[in-house]
């Protein structure tokens, strides 16, 4: 009888880990969400994610502009032959889960190994922004989150028909994915003159915008969403939250990424960034924030990042900082993780849509911060293995130059 032996560097061996890590970690935030935080998978009663039950739940007799036009979700929830909220459940939690394992060849495509690849779709499945979307259902983020990844992958393969495909595709859920037709034109002017990367970035534009134009004629045009008097009261209504909680935008930005917004700025500064195409992704992180402008619950809009923003801080894996930066690190991870405690509690009171309903149940609110603070607690345990790992290479160091003069003197 012949033993088989398990390759743990076969692709095959790395994909059934892959599966078993992303399963097993959705699933348990999902067991203890359904079980111990009310609501969970659900809709709220007003919001972004309530307009978009509406819309499906009406048959989309009820339009509401920008909503009515990211239509790729609802269109797919209305297809299915379910209740609608169980129809976002099933969409959303595919694109959750497809949107973890291209993470993951994402991950491996920029140079990472197995075990820090699968540590980045770790943190992508925990994080803060991704726990309040399992919440809060009826989002159509995860989809979006999806294509705008798969659009990355095909620039970061040089795979100009799966990127026209994806952004095409995207634009229908959500209008952000235009935003990518920038990277494709600067990784264009890089290789070719200015004139043949206009022309080239105008041809693969045609379909999307094509999509973008044909789905606000369908639905009907409305330009108040991009409109000069909307920016203006956005900026009053953010200038109002500054007012009544003044550490409403600082929680905001936070929740996004956490400590990782210092780490990868860190990485940035001290240009420890070795792939090419994260260096030239990084340019559209000025167009993710200024599409804040448009928003006031804008961490979702940051979160569409993760694909710049993780890959950059997970060099703290592959190429870790001196010491004193992870002590440094480590304090105000510490320090932050009392904001992600009661940064939910501060704002409920008065901005309902950050954590919708849980304050009334303080079990719920407990065990929504413990999932919210896994985040913040598996950076410190992965700052804390670095740290100590520095420190017993350096003894280990020391002991073999110590051994080596007592060899010298011994001999003399």
């Amino acid at each position: 009888m012949s033993i088989r032996i398990i390759n743990k560097d076969s692709p095959r061996f790395q994909f059934f880990i892959l599966n078993l890590m992303c399963f097993l970690t959705i699933l348990s935030i999902i067991i203890i969400g359904v079980i111990f935080i009310h609501p969970f998978l659900t809709v709220s009663t007003e919001g972004d994610a309530h307009i978009y039950y509406v819309m499906v739940d009406s048959n989309f007799r009820d339009r509401r502009p920008i909503f009515m036009y990211r239509i790729l979700t609802p269109l797919l929830v209305a297809i299915l032959p379910v209740e609608t909220l169980i129809g976002f459940i099933i969409v959303n939690l595919t694109g959750f889960y497809a949107t973890s394992l291209l993470f993951y060849y994402f991950l491996r495509k920029i140079g990472f190994s197995f075990p820090i690849s699968l540590s980045g779709v770790f943190l992508f499945i925990i994080s803060p922004i991704n726990i309040y979307l399992l919440q809060n259902i009826c989002f159509v983020d995860f989809l979006t989150f999806f294509f705008f990844l798969l659009a990355l992958y095909a620039l970061l393969d040089s795979n100009k028909k799966l990127f026209l495909i994806s952004v095409t595709i995207g634009t229908a859920n959500k209008e952000i994915l235009l935003i990518t037709l920038v990277l494709f034109f600067f990784l264009e002017l890089k290789e070719k003159d200015l004139r043949s990367s206009i022309l080239s970035t105008l041809l693969i534009s045609i379909p999307p915008i094509s999509v973008f134009l044909i789905i606000r004629f369908i639905m009907g045009f409305n330009y108040i969403y991009f409109s000069f008097s909307r920016i203006v009261f956005v900026l009053r209504l953010n200038l109002f939250f500054f007012n009544r909680k003044l550490f409403y935008h600082p929680y905001m930005f936070y929740r996004t990424f956490g400590v990782l917004w210092l780490i990868s700025f860190l990485y940035l500064y001290l240009k420890k960034i070795e792939n090419r195409f994260l260096k030239n992704s990084i340019i559209l992180l000025p167009f993710i924030f200024l599409l804040g402008f448009l928003s006031v619950n804008y961490s979702r809009i940051f979160f569409i990042g993760f694909p710049i923003i993780i890959p950059i801080s997970l060099y703290l894996l592959k190429n870790p900082l001196q010491r004193n930066y992870l002590i440094l690190i480590l304090i105000i991870t510490l320090i932050l993780l009392i904001f992600q405690i009661i940064g939910p509690f501060y704002f409920e009171s008065q901005f309902n849509f950050i954590v919708p309903n849980l304050i009334s149940d303080i079990r719920s609110y407990i065990f929504y911060v413990l999932l919210i603070s896994l985040f913040p607690i598996s950076l410190m345990l992965i700052l804390v293995y670095l740290i100590f790992k520095d420190f017993k290479i350096e003894n280990s160091e020391e002991n073999e130059l110590s051994l080596e003069t007592r060899n010298k003197i011994q001999i003399k």
